[in-house]
């Protein structure tokens, strides 16, 4: 009779035979392994581990070499029977994700004499010659942190994004480019002043609807505008009462006849409070009587009667 051990995923199965035992490899592979006492294994099933056959190739195996490095001996984990090539380990504990999957196990897992070096952990270890020469922005004169993570992810350098958690990015603002805020100096970037004037002091000397300068108008745009744009604007923070009553949700230019000086109002333009109706109301019922937007403010500071 004879004898055959065949693979069954880890299993050498040895079925009775001659004292010549033929292996049958799956990837085609053939061994003719001899033994001196065809009856030792008579009527016995034996398990194997791959090394068991396979010592002699994973000790001499270089690329990487696998004893110096101390890689596991469960040759499975990385091999299939088909070949020893391809190899292929399982990254659970760095999914390789992103551009990440292209590099080869040579880029990040560097040779030394006898060993295959463990890359680290943190983006850094590995990029910190890409955040040295990165000139656009200057990571380094800028003293930016090295958690590459925080600007960048796998899939690619570019796009990047910062998390703007110290100075939400909303309304137009999110449209706007980096370099639009940041403006740029030898060798770093200017971090942007935290007033809106401190950006948008330009904007304010071009207004003309009305004339912001001749208005004297205050500096703080968020007193009437809002990241969303800068029309509709608002006074939030209005002497006069235009949120309820008869007043409320008037235009600006109804009140304010002066598109240069929002100083200037009246209480008269627009058909409101016509002279012959105010009359009849106030002469001989109230002293000092005079038919005047400065004289109805005084009276009617909330603007109630």
């Amino acid at each position: 009779m004879r004898r055959t051990l065949r693979h069954n995923t880890n299993t050498v199965r040895l079925i009775v035979g001659t004292p010549i035992v033929t292996v049958l490899l799956l990837g085609g592979c053939q061994e003719w392994l001899a033994t001196s006492d065809p009856a030792v294994h008579v009527g016995e099933t034996e398990t194997v581990t791959c090394v068991g056959c396979h010592k002699p190739d994973y000790n001499v195996a270089k690329s990487p070499d696998h004893v110096g490095a101390k890689l596991s001996t469960a040759c499975e984990t990385c091999h299939t029977k088909v070949s020893w090539h391809p190899a292929k380990w399982d990254h659970q504990t760095w999914p390789l994700t992103g551009k990440h999957i292209e590099a080869t196990c040579a880029q990040c897992h560097k040779a030394a004499p006898d060993r295959v070096n463990k890359p680290p952990r943190t983006c850094d270890g590995c990029h910190m010659p890409d955040y040295a020469a990165t000139t656009a922005p200057n990571h380094s004169a800028n003293q930016y942190p090295n958690t590459c993570q925080d600007c960048h992810t796998t899939a690619a350098w570019k796009p990047a994004k910062f998390d703007h958690k110290t100075w939400p990015l909303v309304g137009k603002h999110q449209q706007a480019t980096c370099a639009g805020c940041h403006s740029t100096a030898p060798n770093r970037i200017v971090k942007p002043p935290r007033d809106c004037d401190g950006c948008h002091l330009p904007d304010y000397n071009a207004a003309k609807s009305p004339d912001h300068q001749a208005g004297s108008y205050p500096k703080t745009c968020q007193s009437c505008h809002t990241p969303a744009g800068w029309q509709p604007a608002g006074m939030a923070d209005h002497a006069f009462p235009i949120t309820s009553g008869k007043h409320t949700n008037i235009a600006c230019a109804t009140c304010h006849t002066n598109p240069d000086d929002f100083k200037v109002f009246s209480c008269m333009s627009s058909g409101c409070h016509p002279k012959n109706q105010m009359d009849n109301k106030h002469l001989g019922e109230v002293s000092g009587y005079v038919y005047k937007a400065s004289a109805c403010l005084s009276c009617h500071p909330n603007g109630k009667e």
